[in-house]
């Protein structure tokens, strides 16, 4: 049983809920939001690192795990935590900052911008968990193990993400008009990501905050705005490139119902060519002109049997799939995908 497996049946036995995510990397490999309602078990624990043996593991937060995480990226975000207060809890070190494991005894939302480089996971959210590896290399480790029972959320935080005032309609215009100290930053950083969503492009939302900033109580300095502005646009970038341009649905059509024949080999490279189409800014079943190192990288099988995989999913008809002059092997190849997914059998649907 390899490492992350194993911390993914400790974590389940604990009563967090955990996730497969995908090796050296953040997103997970399965649709997870039915994972904040239903609690996987041993079982599927065992078919999922089955499927990826060298996937990292998550934990779901919020009610689902009764775990609310403080995300500090960063020297500055770990001293401003520390100076507010931290509490004496199971903390991991990520490659960039600090995990701090609380208790959710309530329903808390996540929030983002709380302080530059810090960052609520609660509600409808997860975090990577140790034994992972980042896509630097580095692990996520602990520093202070999870055992007994997890404090309570610092004061300074209770209050974050439970205003109803923040959620009702018209939030924008009343948050326009200027907040007060303790909600500057986090007001920031949904306001960021609103008007990015609208189309205003990075250095007009810097002027439209700095402007906005003027009417706080008291201000924000100019950094913190202009470093929101960044870290929120970056963010954004990230998430665009991240994405898979499936649905659940057709995601957990394709893993539970007719791809169950399929090899890992087959599903990790299948899922390889999704991931590129995104990247590449493609719709779904476009033409693509992919080399061995690209789908080795994507999907994990080695270089001399990825024209092989390639191969069985065209036979599947998954696929269209013809390689190069001189075969895949150091070259590439053009493969479309076939974006046809037949219903689930009755069995599978009344999961």
């Amino acid at each position: 049983m390899n490492g992350p497996l194993r911390a993914a049946h400790r974590f389940l036995e604990r009563g967090w809920t955990p996730l497969p995510i995908a090796p050296r990397g953040k997103q997970p490999l399965l649709p997870w939001r039915r994972l904040q309602r239903e609690r996987p078990s041993p079982a599927n624990l065992e078919q999922w690192w089955g499927l990826w043996p060298e996937a990292n593991v998550g934990i779901v937060t919020g009610t689902a795990s009764r775990l609310a995480v403080l995300d500090l990226d960063g020297a500055e975000a770990v001293e401003h935590a520390s100076q507010l207060g931290l509490p004496d809890a199971p903390t991991v070190e990520t490659a960039q900052g600090l995990h701090v494991y609380c208790a959710a005894t309530e329903s808390v939302r996540c929030a983002v911008g709380l302080h530059p480089g810090m960052d609520l996971r609660a509600e409808g959210g997860y975090v990577v968990a140790p034994p992972s590896i980042h896509s630097s290399g580095i692990p996520y480790t602990w520093l202070i193990l999870p055992d007994g029972e997890l404090p309570p959320l610092p004061a300074w935080l209770k209050s974050v993400g439970r205003s109803e005032q923040d959620r009702a309609p018209g939030w924008v215009g009343r948050a326009l008009r200027g907040v007060e100290d303790g909600r500057r930053n986090v007001t920031c950083s949904r306001l960021a990501g609103y008007f990015l969503a609208k189309g205003l492009s990075p250095d007009v939302l810097e002027a439209v905050l700095l402007g906005w900033n003027r009417l706080n109580r008291p201000p924000l300095t100019e950094d913190v705005v202009r470093r929101t502005v960044a870290n929120i646009v970056a963010r954004g970038r990230r998430q665009r490139t991240e994405a898979l341009p499936f649905t659940e649905d057709s995601l957990l059509e394709f893993l539970t119902g007719w791809g169950l024949s399929c090899t890992h080999g087959e599903r990790s490279t299948y899922l390889g060519l999704v991931t590129l189409e995104a990247m590449r800014g493609l719709p779904p079943g476009a033409t693509l002109y992919v080399s061995c190192r690209e789908l080795n990288a994507r999907g994990g099988v080695s270089p001399p049997r990825v024209g092989h995989v390639l191969t069985r999913l065209k036979a599947k008809g998954l696929i269209e799939y013809e390689p190069g002059r001189s075969g895949l092997k150091g070259r590439a190849a053009t493969v479309r995908r076939v974006v046809y997914l037949p219903p689930l059998p009755e069995d599978c649907a009344q999961r």
